[in-house]
């Protein structure tokens, strides 16, 4: 696993100064280039992407310690697909909606949508290039510049994000990449040059950015952490729910904002589900199936909570050690709610498993939570287990799935409580790159009745139409129709 080194040249409050002078000064011309010539600039960078994948993937197991084809089928492969799809639907996303009204046939109502201008956005350490690259198209695409800032622990990704925009010949200033540590994101997002942010990390930091955004009025797009849940009903197909949940789990070394970070299952089937559970686990071997932990001040986490939990009576049933940078894949039992490690997030390799009396225990278990980004059910009844995820407060609740969706361009991406703001991916993750603006105007050029000057008839006029709207009796509806229409054609004339 590499790390930053004296080969990245780490950016001073004078270089942020000029990267949003840069971006300020290309966002005109960028923004009115047609949708269809700023959509042929991200085809070129998809075809770079897809020349260079085996060099990206290489790059992103390197820099994070993940296994090479993991960095392939989450990073690299989800962008070839992000790009032309974005590409095709935009122009149907972004086209003028009309707005038909039902009161004031005479005027007429659409929506457009602007981009904001220069848009900083801050990726993590995790999936620094998937992650990265979807916002950054999205906020191109609709018009923006923007300011990307990639977590310092993988700059090596960002230098190859940056190299990918030179290799596309995008105008100058429309993609700048900042190398630099917290303190300057904080620089960037404290600039009034910046329009729009998109934050992804965890809630800690996403609270900090949003109240350095508050200074600003500045709004931002936070996708932030997460505690999310499984929950194993009693018809559910064990094998395949083990088998899910263990990816679920272990993949990327359970660092991934969505990973299944506690398990309710029902009585019935406990053993035998934990039983499958440690069987797919023991299986996986270190290096080949997990990755390494991308930063190691992680591990002190992940032996409070485990430490912790011990103390309190949970058993360790596989893994719970480290071993120079990986930590094997960890399942424990006899977990309690109230523990820290069924409360906070870990963002590491570990699988506890309770065990629930009901359906609406294991309901209210997982929404008795701060976080809700995701939750899957596992049931052979795909019916109930829709109505169960009616009842979960979280983002996206996947069936007999897990964590995948964040690949899926047509699914949004976001959640509840402090999980954060607003929604990536998808249609609405195209439109929070914009701001909606409303336009409206007459069909036929008539006076309103509410203009000055107030007299007696407009006073009258403003009764009758109250009761148009509001009476329950159609003959006081219809008596207050011709009483507003005598009164407006006099108004007229």
């Amino acid at each position: 696993m590499e790390t930053p080194d004296n080969t990245f040249t780490i950016d001073d409050e004078a270089r942020i100064s000029y990267l949003l002078t840069e971006a300020q000064n290309a966002f005109q011309s960028w923004k009115n280039l047609s949708l269809k010539e700023r959509g042929k600039y991200l085809l070129a960078i998809r075809d770079i992407v897809y020349q260079k994948k085996e060099e990206i993937s290489e790059i992103i197991s390197k820099t994070c310690g993940k296994p090479r084809v993991e960095a392939l089928t989450a990073e690299v492969i989800p962008v070839l697909d992000f790009i032309p799809y974005f590409v095709k639907k935009a122009p149907s996303i972004l086209k003028d909606k009309s707005l038909p009204l039902h009161l004031l046939k005479y005027k007429k109502s659409f929506l457009t949508y602007d981009p904001y201008g220069v848009v900083a956005i801050l990726s993590p350490w995790n999936y620094p290039f998937s992650i990265a690259m979807g916002e950054v198209v999205l906020a191109l695409l609709v018009g923006n510049t923007v300011i990307l800032k990639v977590s310092e622990a993988v700059f090596p990704v960002a230098k190859i994000i940056k190299e990918i925009g030179e290799l596309a010949h995008l105008p100058k200033g429309v993609l700048n990449v900042s190398f630099g540590d917290g303190k300057i994101g904080s620089l960037i997002v404290s600039s009034p040059q910046i329009q729009k942010i998109s934050f992804t990390g965890s809630t800690g930091v996403g609270q900090k950015i949003l109240e350095q955004a508050a200074k600003n009025m500045t709004p931002c797009l936070l996708e932030l952490g997460g505690k999310d849940a499984a929950i194993v009903c009693h018809d559910a197909d064990l094998k395949k729910a083990a088998q899910g949940i263990v990816w679920g789990a272990f993949s990327n070394a359970g660092q991934v904002c969505a990973s299944v970070q506690r398990v309710y299952v029902a009585r019935s089937v406990v053993q035998a589900f934990t039983e499958k559970v440690v069987a797919e686990t023991e299986k996986l071997k270190l290096k080949k199936d997990i990755g390494a932990i991308t930063l190691l001040s992680q591990m002190t986490r992940y032996e409070l909570q485990l430490e912790e939990a011990v103390r309190r009576g949970a058993k360790i049933l596989v893994g719970g050690r480290q071993e120079g940078n990986y930590f094997y894949p960890t399942v424990l039992v006899n977990v309690t709610q109230d523990m820290k490690i069924m409360k906070e997030e870990t963002f590491g390799p570990f699988l506890p498993i309770m065990m629930v009396d009901s359906e609406e225990e294991a309901i209210r278990l997982t929404n008795d939570s701060s976080f809700g980004l995701c939750a899957s059910i596992w049931t052979k009844d795909v019916s109930r287990g829709i109505n169960l995820a009616r009842k979960i407060e979280a983002g996206t609740i996947t069936i007999n799935d897990c964590v995948y969706t964040h690949a899926l361009c047509e699914t949004p991406w976001g959640g509840y409580k402090k999980s954060g703001l607003g929604r990536t991916h998808s249609a609405l993750g195209l439109l929070e790159y914009v701001q909606v603006k409303h336009i409206n105007s007459d069909r036929i050029s008539l006076k309103p009745f509410w203009w000055f000057p107030y007299t007696e008839r407009s006073g009258e006029m403003a009764t009758a139409f109250a009761d148009i709207i509001g009476s329950p009796s159609y003959f006081k509806k219809a008596k207050a129709f011709f009483s507003f229409l005598k009164n407006y054609i006099k108004l007229l004339f």
